[in-house]
């Protein structure tokens, strides 16, 4: 009798163990991942007026307005290719029980602007948490990872909203044609 209780919830646990696991996997899927790399990537192609020189020449004054020091930040502009590429960092927060801000951390992340006649594309990518080693943030992913931290899907979010709320939504709005008011000669 003893025996068949304690199969029957051993059995209970197994069944439901996978339901917690799905859970978990759910949740973390608005975190892009390359499936041949395993890394995270976001990236989106976006649809602009302009030629390819009027793109790239967009982005450059973009990077002034979202880098205080854009000639740093940047490690390549090439004007005929229309690619930008640099290399900046996140600072993560953390908020303890008494609602002070503390340093958790800084994330090195590297990005890309491709221009073309019509269209471009901006890629964030090679997101390593800044250690005496480089520690690749795909790791964070990882569930059963016998050393995971749940704080760990919380700092996944900061930089997420980072790259969605900040970074995007200030380059879409800085690759938006301006429009040029004509004055009225009288």
């Amino acid at each position: 009798m003893v025996m068949r209780i304690i199969i029957s919830m051993f059995i209970v646990f197994l069944v439901q163990f996978p339901m917690i696991a799905q859970e978990v996997n759910i949740k973390s899927t608005n975190i892009p991942v390359d499936e041949t790399t395993g890394r995270i990537v976001y990236q989106q192609v976006i649809q602009e007026e302009g030629t390819k020189l009027d793109l790239f020449n967009r982005a450059g004054e973009w990077l002034h307005q979202f880098y205080a020091n854009p000639v740093s930040v940047t490690k390549v502009r090439d004007a005929a290719s229309g690619l930008i590429k640099g290399k900046h960092n996140y600072k993560l927060i953390k908020v303890d029980n008494k609602g002070n801000k503390l340093d958790a951390g800084t994330i090195l992340y590297s990005f890309k602007i491709e221009c073309k006649d019509g269209r471009y594309r901006w890629t964030v990518d090679e997101l390593y948490l800044k250690r005496q080693s480089r520690y690749p943030l795909a790791r964070w992913l990882d569930e059963s990872d016998p050393s995971y931290n749940p704080e760990w899907a919380v700092y996944l979010q900061q930089f997420n909203d980072f790259v969605w709320d900040e970074f995007v939504a200030s380059l879409k709005q800085a690759m938006v044609p301006k429009v040029e008011k004509v004055e009225e000669e009288w």
